[in-house]
């Protein structure tokens, strides 16, 4: 028997993605296998106080060490939050 959190859907799933990526998960963390499509079954346990600690404490300014993926960059992450405007 499924939970209440693991039956619901969230609406704005490509936002919730975007503060995913946002706050340093890599897309196969939080996404279906070979896809771009949000796996909300590996997902909704991540919705926590830690996550917004993660995108609070996260360092947009300046450059970054290492590589950024293309799909975490800010212009693709808008990208997905068009749907909200």
């Amino acid at each position: 028997m499924s939970t209440y959190e693991e039956s619901i859907v969230p609406k704005f799933r490509n936002a919730l993605q975007a503060v995913l990526l946002f706050a340093g998960y890599p897309k196969e963390e939080i996404n279906l296998q070979g896809t771009n499509v949000l796996d909300w079954r590996r997902v909704h346990h991540l919705l926590s106080e830690q996550l917004a600690v993660r995108v609070i404490e996260h360092s947009h300014e300046g450059v970054k060490l290492g590589d950024v993926p293309a799909y975490a960059k800010v212009s693709k992450l808008q990208e997905r939050c068009k749907i909200l405007l």
